[in-house]
């Protein structure tokens, strides 16, 4: 029989304090219960008398409720795939706002979380934490598409197919290039605790080297192409050039970037001799200019080396070098770079000392185990669509189903305008009719309220809740949500919710409004819609193909 101690608090089984109720409950005594189970009779009593619940967690009492605290997470992640995250201030003063528009007894300052709820909610939350982002133009957000990425894997595996290539990856290519600068980022180093003014030096010299890197998915590299900021070929003279990896091509351009001749020059004296002699070879880049020279072009056919132009704006997730291969690139020369300033006090990164630094980062990271990861990442080789990952397209799902609230919004507030223009021109006799302005392809495809429909309900299994998107739309002067207008319901709340504690939740509908309405994802109004060029973006393409070199 358990026996009690001055320690038992906290330590009893759960188990035995249902069996202590249970029997309390059919008469037995506490006292004698809580002897029996082992089981502090206050603890007992209270349980008992129902001012405590098993369900209640050793502590202190949450400041907001369970269920409450749940949905808000979910939304601040949901929000975070979708390319909207959120600071930690933004966070506690969000979380503020809920407390305060649903009246919840909290001990917060002002309303507001402070230092020892955000660590109370990393224990409780383990699913959320701070995360540094990586910047990422709007324009490759909004253009990353299922049906665009799934055109392009499906012509990958054909062509990949017709060429017989799939069991041969020393035939599969991926070119790219990136900046590299003699005022490189600082790697992170030790120093004192506190200490705020840690310094390191650094080149004085910004100037750009554009480096082109070329690799195969049997983990191969070809020699890296060097691009200087020059006007003349007395530019590169300056560069301890034999101190680059083996091989290395220099050229020189006004502002140190690729173009037309240089793109050319690459293919010549770079790729085909290091492409080997088998064919034929596929070569797999983005859709810069450099890469769509017409010469270029006609010479990869010649050479039986077939050019596929990666979807625009696609690359930050289909391209390998830019997937895999060059963060941890760039890391390994910070890191280089560091190591060699500190080793050398009296020297920078210059014209002279820079090759060396490029060889050792080189053989550092181009690895072939990288590369191969590279091109499995991306789903390249083998061909699998399902690697690129359903976070990816979350961040265009939200753009485009904003610009088609808006531009539902925009069509329902606009009738009038229309009618009044029609009948100016009918009354002009021998008058031409108005042209009506045709939309961009894009707008033509997310005008539909089918289209915004399919783009709410995208599957996201880590997610407890999907209504992580706020739009509204007006309906015959009324603002609708769209997830009413989805679902075919419309819950009707008011602002009037009396203040309760926090182990009683206010009315379902009502909080939940509340925290979509300070945590959704806000809708762009008609006024600040992103217009696009009326003519057809692009998509991929197989650059070697007699249509395209007609059209070139």
């Amino acid at each position: 029989m358990p026996t009690l101690s001055k320690n038992l608090y906290g330590k009893y089984d759960r188990e035995n304090l249902v069996k202590a109720i249970d029997a309390v409950a059919n008469g037995m005594s506490c006292s004698g219960a809580a002897r029996q189970f082992g089981i502090p009779r206050k603890t007992l009593a209270d349980h008992v008398s129902g001012r405590s619940k098993l369900e209640r967690r050793a502590g202190r009492e949450r400041s907001i409720p369970e269920a409450i605290e749940n949905k808000i997470v979910d939304k601040v992640i949901a929000a975070a795939a979708a390319g909207f995250p959120i600071t930690k201030q933004q966070y506690l003063l969000k979380v503020g706002s809920v407390v305060s528009k649903l009246h919840l007894k909290t001990p917060f300052t002002n309303e507001v979380p402070g230092k020892d709820y955000w660590l109370q909610l990393k224990k409780r939350q383990p699913d959320i934490a701070i995360r540094t982002p990586e910047n990422c133009l709007s324009s490759r957000l909004a253009m990353m598409k299922r049906d665009v990425v799934d055109r392009y894997f499906g012509d990958l595996h054909k062509i990949i197919t017709e060429l017989g290539l799939r069991e041969k990856p020393a035939q599969i290519w991926n070119c790219d290039e990136t900046g590299l600068t003699f005022c490189q980022d600082a790697s992170k180093v030790l120093a004192a605790k506190g200490a705020r003014n840690v310094v390191t030096r650094c080149s004085p010299s910004k100037d750009n080297i554009t480096t082109l890197v070329c690799v195969n998915a049997a983990g191969s590299a070809m020699p890296p192409m060097c691009v200087v900021k020059g006007k003349t070929n007395r530019s590169i003279h300056s560069f301890a050039i034999q101190d680059s990896p083996e091989g290395t091509i220099w050229a020189y351009q006004e502002n140190g970037w690729m173009n037309d001749d240089i793109g050319v020059q690459w293919f010549q004296q770079v790729f085909l001799p290091n492409c080997g002699d088998s064919r034929p070879q596929l070569l797999i880049l983005d859709s810069h200019h450099s890469h769509e020279v017409l010469e270029l072009l006609e010479m990869a056919k010649e050479q039986l080396v077939h050019v596929l132009a990666l979807p625009p704006h696609t690359t930050h997730m289909l391209q390998p070098l830019d997937r895999v291969v060059f963060k941890p690139f760039k890391t390994a020369y910070r890191r280089h770079c560091t190591e060699f300033l500190t080793a050398n006090p009296g020297k920078t990164i210059n014209k002279v000392t820079w090759p060396s630094l490029l060889s050792k980062t080189w053989m550092s990271t181009l690895k072939p185990e990288l590369i191969q990861k590279a091109f499995e990442a991306t789903g390249i080789h083998p061909v699998d669509k399902t690697r690129i990952p359903e976070s990816a397209f979350l961040p265009g799902d939200a753009y485009r189903a904003a610009v088609a609230t808006a531009s539902l919004s925009s069509t329902e507030s606009e009738p009038a305008v229309a009618t009044a223009s029609s009948s100016s021109t009918e009354s002009e006799p021998g008058s031409e009719p108005a042209a009506t302005p045709t939309p961009c392809p894009m707008e033509v495809e997310e005008q539909t309220i089918d289209d915004v429909g399919d783009v709410l309900t995208i599957s996201m299994h880590e997610i407890r809740n999907l209504d992580f998107f706020n739009f509204t739309v007006n309906v015959e002067g009324e603002d609708v949500n769209i997830d009413d207008i989805v679902n075919e319901s419309s819950p009707t709340v008011t602002d009037t919710q009396p203040e309760t504690n926090p182990t009683q939740l206010p009315e379902a509908n009502y909080w939940n409004q509340t925290v979509n309405e300070i945590f959704g994802i806000a809708s762009q109004s008609p006024g600040n819609t992103t217009t696009w060029k009326s003519r057809a973006i692009p998509s991929h393409r197989l650059l070697t193909s007699e249509q395209v070199l007609q059209e070139k």
